[in-house]
């Protein structure tokens, strides 16, 4: 519906990324050490957009926490037994 929309605006990569890095990080500074450790926010030519991989030790945490999880926070809202 061009006659109602105007065309979508063109998106640089990088324009603004120090600005938007630094508000982020003066807004939540836990939160932005979790969002640039696990890659969510990336910046500069050599800038990769993969995940890092998990550690034995957090699939396993998780491996255990997930029932708990499911038994005492996701039955409650979902089903019930």
């Amino acid at each position: 519906m061009p006659e109602v929309f105007d065309p979508p605006p063109e998106v640089v990569a990088g324009l603004m990324a120090q600005e938007t890095e630094d508000a982020l990080l003066e807004w939540n500074p836990l939160v932005w050490g979790f969002v640039k450790r696990r890659g969510l926010f990336v910046t500069g030519p050599h800038a990769r957009f993969t995940a890092p991989s998990p550690t034995k030790i957090s699939t396993r945490i998780m491996r255990q926490l997930m029932p708990l999880l499911r038994t005492l926070v996701f039955d409650r809202f979902g089903r019930r037994l």
